[in-house]
């Protein structure tokens, strides 16, 4: 006599079909699609605890799409325009602390994106490539124009060019 197993048997036992799995992703009702979300169309990540002020802030919550990567750009390349200092980093970087030590040190109120803190940190790095054409961090923007990274930032302090910068732009700093 043979031994039915699995799903043939469940469903020898109960005489009822399987329902097929939906293709489509599940989105919680209490996230409401953000407006990068609206132009992909659907979302690829679960919120994490991580980040959550900074996803409010940048209004992603997806993986961006090769289709889409032109839009994540133009995100990018608007919220360097937005604000007047904007550092891209990690949080465990060296570098990226040096930096950011140097603008809390000038009284710079500089926006930072901590890259590793968000779940579309991956993506917003290459955009940010496809802008500068580096993929390390930090990456410093001032009016929406790239500096460079640790060293062109403290090469442009040391030199001056940083006060000039921040005065062009209207920025105050103790320098």
């Amino acid at each position: 006599m043979a031994t039915i197993v699995g799903r043939a048997a469940l469903l020898a036992r109960s005489n009822t079909r399987v329902l097929s799995r939906s293709s489509q992703p599940l989105t919680p009702p209490s996230l409401p699609l953000t407006p990068l979300q609206q132009i992909l169309g659907k979302r690829l990540h679960s919120p994490s605890s991580r980040g959550t002020a900074q996803r409010a802030a940048w209004g992603l919550q997806v993986r961006a799409m090769s289709s889409s990567r032109a839009s994540l750009v133009d995100l990018v390349k608007e919220k360097n325009d937005q604000y007047p200092v904007i550092v891209y980093s990690k949080s465990y970087c060296p570098y990226c602390a040096e930096v950011k030590g140097l603008f809390k040190s000038l009284k710079v109120d500089a926006k930072i994106v901590e890259l590793d803190d968000i779940v579309e940190g991956d993506e917003i790095q290459d955009a940010l490539h496809d802008i500068t054409r580096r993929r390390t961090v930090p990456q410093v923007f001032i009016q929406g124009k790239f500096v460079g990274g640790c060293d062109d930032t403290i090469a442009e302090y040391n030199s001056g060019d940083l006060r000039k910068r921040f005065e062009a732009a209207g920025i105050s700093s103790s320098v």
